[in-house]
């Protein structure tokens, strides 16, 4: 069940946007288990004047194209997933656009199942994580 904000630079194509966000859904079916239609992505283009980062942070070197991939999901994933979730984001952005994988920054918000709405007002339970 998770949510995801894109936050992109301005000017890349419709095709690489798409590609940015099924690179992300795709990661989180494969590491996380989560079904196909449980796809909730929100893509904002910023200005590159809006996108603020270091050149360089923890020894990695970042451009102007850098990326910011937030991911809000209920708890109960093991650190070996998260790892394995960032790894896999990072490899298929890289691999299916032109973005690379020192220009992708991600992090995971985690919160409880009764956080959750997905419409009528209600609180739906999940029996799967």
């Amino acid at each position: 069940m998770p949510l995801v904000r894109i936050s992109l630079p301005e000017g890349l194509s419709a095709e690489t946007k798409t590609k940015v966000s099924q690179s992300v859904h795709n990661a989180l079916m494969q590491e996380f288990h989560i079904p196909a239609d449980d796809y909730f992505h929100v893509i904002e283009e910023v200005n590159k004047e809006n996108l603020i980062c270091p050149e360089s942070y923890l020894g990695i070197d970042h451009t102007s194209s850098m990326i910011f991939v937030q991911i809000t999901a209920a708890q109960g994933r093991t650190s070996e997933q998260k790892k394995a979730l960032y790894a896999q984001i990072a490899q298929n952005i890289s691999a299916s656009t032109e973005i690379r994988k020192e220009d992708i920054l991600i992090v995971l918000l985690e919160n409880n199942r009764e956080n959750w709405s997905f419409g009528n007002g209600e609180v739906q339970h999940f029996t799967h994580i």
